[in-house]
């Protein structure tokens, strides 16, 4: 919805003026969240790419796909959905970095999924304009336009289509790869995906990849390290997740000083990684999502494995940080021979054959 003189990708067209005010204000958000996608993997991060659906998810709409509750009972969602439409809003005057000619396949391919995505929901929206009609009251004045309720569907139908599927194209593309592609120096300490494996940190296995593109190179295993203090400063987590790693370090006995900075290290980066620090997170895409086994919290724990490598003492709740945490790191131990003092973390990780791992978490 950008002025003609400075369209880019992602831009939707305007909506009809007929067309729910609810509707409108979710477009005008997807469009922002869209940008912002594209504008993440244009700088190499594309796993920092917004989900639409789980920020309304965070402001507290339980059902944000539910038509009912955005366009009808829009008004007493008004203020969730402005407040990540507002966030979002901004990103539309900056512009969004972009090269397409001569980048790696990964990246190319998800900028072109995009514009077809969008291309095909302008179309629609094309489409709503032309079924707009006109009525007047009983003495055939005060004429207004209508949009027809199937447009009205149609339209929303396909803004969620739109978001998850730029959504899952975006975090699809693994950092490194978007890095590479663009020319982006990953040995670079200031780049916050700068992610150099070094005998002297813990590598991690990613066991719940939140892209489609990671489980099908690994079936379901990547290698994250966190290696140099420059590479460690960037993911020292918020006091929350710091304190969530300490609970259940303190969970599973684990008290002496240097083994808790193994862990900590390892899983400040995986954490960061598979939630981005939310414990409320929840993946709604992949397979284990369609076996009804979702990837859920700090670890993108599914709540099979939580149940058998549960540590006692810790909640039954699979969402409660400390015991997410501890069911992941004893799953860890148990499923790849780590040391319950950290110390053989990275070693153990890569000696394990990837194609053998288990496929979610």
């Amino acid at each position: 919805m950008s002025p003609p003189s400075t369209k880019k990708m992602g831009d939707l067209h305007d909506l009809p003026p007929s067309a729910p005010e609810g509707l409108k204000a979710l477009f005008v958000t997807a469009e922002g969240v869209i940008q912002e996608q594209i504008r993440l993997l244009g700088e190499g991060t594309p796993s920092q790419a917004p989900d639409m659906w789980q920020l309304l998810r965070n402001e507290g709409i339980d059902d944000p796909d539910g038509q009912a509750a955005m366009l009808e009972r829009y008004g007493e969602h008004r203020d969730e959905v402005n407040r990540v439409k507002s966030e979002y809003d901004l990103q539309d005057k900056d512009g969004i970095p972009m090269r397409t000619a001569g980048i790696g396949k990964a990246v190319t391919d998800a900028y072109d999924a995009i514009e077809t995505s969008v291309g095909q929901l302008n179309d629609k929206i094309d489409a709503a304009h032309a079924a707009q009609y006109t009525v007047t009251d009983e003495n055939g004045e005060n004429p207004r336009q209508v949009l027809p309720t199937h447009n009205v569907n149609v339209l929303f139908t396909g803004l969620w289509d739109t978001v998850n599927k730029t959504y899952e194209q975006v975090s699809g593309v693994s950092d490194r790869a978007a890095a590479e592609a663009l020319g982006i120096e990953l040995d670079d300490p200031t780049h916050p995906r700068s992610i150099s494996p070094s005998a002297s940190g813990p590598m991690l296995p990613s066991i719940a990849p939140n892209s489609p593109a990671s489980s099908a190179a690994n079936d379901g295993v990547e290698y994250v390290a966190a290696a140099t203090d420059a590479d460690y400063a960037a993911y020292t987590g918020s006091k929350d997740v710091k304190a969530a790693i300490d609970g259940a370090l303190d969970a599973l006995g684990i008290h002496d000083p240097e083994a808790r900075e193994n862990w900590t290290r390892g899983y400040l980066v995986l954490i960061e990684r598979e939630s981005g620090g939310d414990p409320n997170a929840i993946n709604n895409w992949d397979s284990n999502a369609a076996s009804g086994q979702h990837s859920r919290g700090l670890t993108q724990t599914i709540p099979g494995t939580f149940e058998a490598y549960h540590v006692a003492g810790t909640s039954n709740n699979i969402y409660d940080p400390v015991a997410n945490v501890a069911a992941s790191m004893n799953y860890v131990m148990e499923r790849y021979d780590v040391a319950k003092d950290g110390s053989n973390l990275q070693s153990a990780v890569q000696q394990t054959n990837p194609a053998a791992a288990p496929k979610g978490y």
